[in-house]
């Protein structure tokens, strides 16, 4: 039995410093300050948002490509999330934190 995470592999990750996991349990956008690592992607690529210990936490669609985050082209929010993989009103453990 694979992972969804296992399964998604070929979708380019996201990595989310550990300060910003509640804000995607709760749905909210992060900015390239909350990003520990990238991989490469483009504009309208489907992405796992993950934690800093890989762990999967949500889907979203990149608003821009990953070689624009930090240029005057970058949109604020370089993803849109669109669908969290954890209820967010109930305490989930994820990875060290329980949110």
């Amino acid at each position: 039995v694979y992972s969804l995470n296992e399964v998604l592999s070929d979708v380019p990750g996201v990595w989310v410093k550990e300060r910003f996991v509640r804000k995607i349990a709760h749905g909210a956008p992060v900015g390239a300050e909350g990003i520990l690592k990238r991989d490469f992607f483009e504009k309208g690529a489907a992405l796992r948002l993950l934690d800093d210990q890989g762990i999967l936490l949500a889907l979203g669609t990149a608003k821009s490509g990953s070689n624009e985050i930090g240029t005057e082209k970058e949109e604020r929010f370089f993803f849109k999330i669109e669908t969290v993989l954890s209820e967010a009103d109930e305490p989930v453990k994820v990875g060290k934190i329980e949110i």
